[in-house]
């Protein structure tokens, strides 16, 4: 399977061919509310890719800004409290349901095995199980991997966490009928 991501566009193609993405065909779901702003994106991008710096340990902590400084701390806090190790970033994940994501972290910690990890500067709210669900499918048959858990890890401008476990099995079916609605409607 060739998996290609156009960071510009947010567009993902699978073996040629344009699938949506996880993040979209939650929309369908959890549509952005009217709390919504556009600068809470910017905020995650940027908070994600601060914990990808601070993970591969190449941040620089002098240049950061101020702003995500405790986002920052609370995922570090969170990889000290539970000895995670990052087996992978940002990884591009698909699916042959006809989904794509980036899984954002994919972790081992020594009590609890490998999960399956999102990160959030906020609520993950409804969003959280079937993310995680979906890049759960995503990485078996991508990665190869198959997770023994599912979290959503809330960091919040307080340098703290909130650790959202998910184990139901039926988050993914949810996903997939969220998948076929965004096809179906999509089709109209």
């Amino acid at each position: 399977m060739k998996i290609t991501f156009d960071p510009e566009r947010h567009a993902y193609t699978v073996d040629g061919a344009a699938v949506p993405s996880v993040s979209r065909i939650c929309d369908i779901v959890d549509p952005p509310s009217s709390f919504y702003r556009p600068e809470h994106a910017t905020r995650g991008k940027y908070v994600h890719s601060a914990c990808e710096y601070a993970d591969a340990g190449v941040l620089r902590e002098d240049l950061l800004d101020p702003a995500l400084t405790e986002y920052v701390n609370a995922w570090k806090n969170f990889r000290r409290d539970t000895g995670a190790e990052v087996l992978s970033s940002e990884t591009v994940v698909a699916s042959k349901y006809g989904y794509a994501g980036r899984l954002d972290r994919l972790l081992k910690i020594p009590t609890s095995g490998i999960g399956v990890v999102d990160i959030k500067s906020g609520d993950p709210g409804i969003r959280g199980p079937l993310q995680t669900a979906a890049y759960a499918q995503a990485a078996k048959e991508t990665l190869g991997v198959v997770a023994d858990w599912r979290a959503c890890v809330q960091l919040t401008p307080a340098g703290t966490y909130k650790v959202h476990h998910y184990d139901e099995e039926r988050d993914l079916d949810a996903f997939l009928s969220a998948l076929h609605l965004f096809t179906w409607k999509g089709s109209r």
